[in-house]
């Protein structure tokens, strides 16, 4: 996916580059569009200090195209900064499985008298929940804004399946149903006397010696 995102953007989004002397509607839109293809191919690479770089870019260049679009009164189309990179590669492939492993780990720990053990588990889990909650809220408005585009099953171009809301919202919610199981597990960690809940049945696991 990095190497198709560079392709695109040596083959699209830079030969339909506008100067900054241009404040048309159509200049901002290309500028946008060249910055969040490159912020997606460092998103897509673990590139992060990169990505946050060109995502403010194109934050700033969004702005400017809706401003202009105000001014002459006209709809400003799609005009969100996504992250919907670094929702599937960070979150869906990374964050989410690491939250699971994380309860599992923090469910070894307890009870066991490891205060430590246990502190590092709760840390881990904390900070893999809080980047779970900040890209899906990003996400979920990304979504959004795609339908309110009318870009429900492809965003640009033909091609750009992944931009669209079908798209983008089914992986959200597949993301989400993984979240919502791993906040049960968690729940059951201190409501059961053994750390263990049985997703299948919603009840807790005794092990009996």
């Amino acid at each position: 996916e990095f190497y198709c995102m560079l392709r695109a953007l040596r083959k699209v989004f830079i030969p339909q580059w506008r100067g900054f002397d241009d404040d048309s509607i159509l200049a901002a839109d290309s500028r946008a569009a060249a910055y969040l293809e490159v912020q997606h191919a460092c998103d897509t690479s673990s590139l992060s200090f990169l990505a946050e770089i060109f995502h403010e870019l194109a934050k700033r260049e969004i702005q400017n195209k809706v401003d202009t679009c105000i001014r002459q009164g006209v709809r400003p189309g799609y005009a969100f900064a996504g992250r919907s990179s670094a929702f599937k590669c960070k979150v869906l492939v990374e964050a989410s499985p690491s939250l699971w492993f994380s309860i599992t780990f923090l469910q070894c720990t307890l009870g066991q008298g490891q205060n430590f053990l246990v502190l590092i588990a709760i840390l881990s889990v904390c900070t893999s929940g809080a980047c779970i909650a900040k890209a899906s809220v990003s996400e979920l408005l990304g979504g959004l804004a795609a339908v309110r585009a009318g870009w429900i099953y492809r965003g640009g171009s033909p091609s750009r399946v992944s931009w669209g809301a079908v798209f983008r919202l089914t992986v959200w919610i597949l993301n989400m149903e993984l979240l919502l199981a791993n906040v049960i597990r968690f729940v059951g960690l201190w409501s059961c006397e053994s750390h263990t809940l049985n997703l299948s049945a919603l009840g807790c696991v005794s092990f009996d010696m």
